[in-house]
């Protein structure tokens, strides 16, 4: 094929396809507002491009909220802002009504956002990107990923839920409600060096979702939890520092730092930092199920680092691998079957079944602590006699 016909064919495609690739928001740029820059990107949810805030854009001439169907990228600068009046309307809206199974998703980069009902509500599309973003003052949640739904495609293709999306260097400050909301059936969302301040519920909100990844970051004098997980599974939390939480707790309220609710198996905390303070009760309350505990330092809790309710199955504290601040309890509650490095806690077995094969316990009675070993259906001794 000569090569004026590839380039011809080439130029269609760029028409097509990327019509704008790069729009400039702001009294110099090529728009007055960042809803019609992103409308010029082109008509196809692949068009992609970049839209940039320049330091004269005004956020007085946007009508919010900003909806943003593309898989584009949106970028400010060091002191970008803008400002939402409008307390019943979020500021900006991601809904990707397209089958986004793959990266590259929509990305946003240094932007404050202030006000709103909602900083960025996430709604539809895989993949998002939120870097050095940062929400104050909204009405309700400073990032809000809404429930997974069922999103039918405008190319016939199949259904998909929003997830995995990822938070670096973020803020969530001062919002009414949640720092972060995470809603049902969400999956593979990452916070990395994220912060969560003086929000008025929860730093961050994990309801009914899974496979999350919580990685640094501070979560501190939030109105009731620093983190709080509801019906959640399979999530990691690692160098997190929590503390001061429970701002909006009445007098004679209990205080919790990270609240682990029933119906949450195989959650992990790692490296974390608990600080009371004098307002915490304790650093972590938990209901959940096969929770682990390693290698964390708490210290100044009312009551002390973790409490294991009666709900809780299999806890793994991990006991001598944290490092307790002077005076700090390390633990109380009846949680069911709770471990310390693998082996369940010293207790009467005789009422107890183990979780597997070959798995271990200390059985106390009359005589005494006695290493025991389940086989079988039965806890047997070291002399082969059953408990």
């Amino acid at each position: 094929m000569p090569d004026t016909d590839i380039s011809r064919a080439m130029q269609r495609v760029v028409e097509q396809f990327v019509p704008e690739s790069v729009r400039t928001v702001g009294a110099a740029g090529t728009d007055q507002t960042i809803q019609a820059a992103h409308d010029a990107l082109g008509d196809h949810w692949r068009s992609g491009g970049v839209v940039q805030i320049l330091p004269s854009y005004d956020p007085v001439e946007e009508e919010f909220p900003l909806m943003w169907r593309k898989t584009a990228t949106l970028r400010g600068g060091n002191h970008t802002v803008i400002e939402n009046p409008t307390a019943s309307e979020p500021t900006i809206v991601v809904d990707i009504d397209a089958p986004v199974n793959r990266p590259p998703g929509p990305h946003f980069y240094d932007l404050t956002i202030r006000g709103g009902k909602h900083g960025i509500e996430k709604r539809g599309g895989r993949y998002a990107m939120f870097r050095d973003v940062t929400v104050k003052h909204a009405a309700e949640d400073g990032f809000h990923v809404a429930d997974a739904q069922e999103y039918e495609t405008s190319d016939g293709m199949e259904e998909f839920a929003p997830n995995t999306h990822r938070f670096y260097g973020c803020v969530a400050e001062g919002n009414g409600r949640d720092g972060w909301y995470v809603g049902q059936g969400i999956h593979g969302v990452t916070l990395a060096s994220s912060n969560a301040y003086f929000n008025g519920r929860d730093g961050v909100n994990w309801r009914k979702n899974y496979a999350g990844h919580i990685q640094g970051g501070s979560f501190e004098q939030n109105g009731r939890n620093g983190l709080r997980f509801e019906k959640a599974r399979a999530f990691e939390a690692e160098n997190a520092y929590v503390e001061k939480n429970g701002r909006a707790a009445g007098e004679g309220e209990m205080t919790i730092g990270v609240l682990v609710q029933e119906h949450s198996p195989g959650l992990t905390f790692s490296d974390c930092y608990f600080q009371g303070g004098g307002v915490e009760a304790w650093a972590l309350y938990n209901q959940g199920s096969q929770t682990t505990l390693r290698d964390c330092y708490s210290r100044s809790h009312i009551k002390g680092f973790v409490y294991n309710s009666e709900s809780a199955v299999d806890t793994e504290w991990a006991r001598q691998s944290h490092t307790l601040g002077q005076g700090e309890h390390f633990g109380g509650g009846q949680g069911q079957r709770t471990r310390d490095n693998g082996v369940i806690i010293p207790q009467d077995l005789s009422t107890v079944p183990g979780q597997f094969e070959g798995d271990r316990g200390v059985h106390v009675d009359e005589d005494g602590p006695v290493f025991c070993l389940w086989h079988e259906g039965s806890w047997y001794q070291p002399d082969g006699t059953a408990v």
